[in-house]
């Protein structure tokens, strides 16, 4: 029981801590409202998903033994979120300039955009990958053995995780009006801006200062 408290409140911390995903997810939100907000939600969560199957079956180790193999997917991910940053800043300036009425700016061509920004941010986040193969190894669950206490240990991540994103969607339904207004968005595109654009500056050089 202790292990699994211990393992519980990690998992907490580190899915409660802002990072690119939970960024996006307050961007997309400004941008298109409560279906922003789920569909890019739902994109992190596959991309979660997909990454805790590989760390099970133990591809995901890669990463961790092949500095190269990092380095490419933290530069890839970094430039990611530099487009999406600056896609962001852009679109704070014009609102801001009134050059981009708020309304054009609602929602993009296909809700399925958000759910691919969500999926890509997240898998291209090598960081997310490396996490699941250091943190796993160190708790254990009762008698399990060492494939089912893996599965059973990224089961209980990917489903707190699930019920974090429910909670910042059910979030942007009850302030959808309010994350509406264009004082508010233009504050959105802003501050997410600043911080994927940041984040991905952080991605892109980090590798190179290590």
């Amino acid at each position: 029981m202790q292990e699994l408290l211990a393992f519980l409140g990690v998992c907490l911390v580190i899915i409660v801590v802002p990072g690119p995903d939970f960024a996006l997810v307050v961007r997309n939100t400004g941008r298109g409202g409560r279906p922003a907000a789920v569909a890019t939600a739902s994109g992190v969560m596959t991309g979660l998903t997909i990454l805790a199957c590989l760390a099970v079956a133990g591809l995901t180790a890669v990463l961790r033994t092949s500095p190269a193999a990092y380095t490419v997917l933290a530069v890839a991910g970094g430039i990611y979120l530099l487009y999406l940053g600056i896609t962001s800043l852009l679109g704070w300036w014009r609102m801001r300039r009134g050059t981009a009425p708020a309304a054009k700016l609602q929602v993009p061509p296909r809700r399925g955009a958000f759910y691919t920004e969500g999926l890509i941010c997240n898998l291209s986040n090598p960081k997310v990958a490396v996490f699941f193969v250091a943190l796993l190894p160190q708790f254990q669950l009762g008698n399990l053995g060492g494939l089912q206490n893996n599965i059973a240990l990224a089961a209980i991540f990917v489903g707190l995780s699930g019920i974090w994103y429910v909670g910042l969607c059910s979030a942007a339904h009850l302030w959808g009006a309010f994350v509406q207004r264009p004082r508010v968005r233009r504050f959105i595109a802003l501050a997410s801006g600043l911080v994927l654009a940041g984040l991905g500056a952080a991605a892109v050089v980090g590798p190179f200062q290590q």
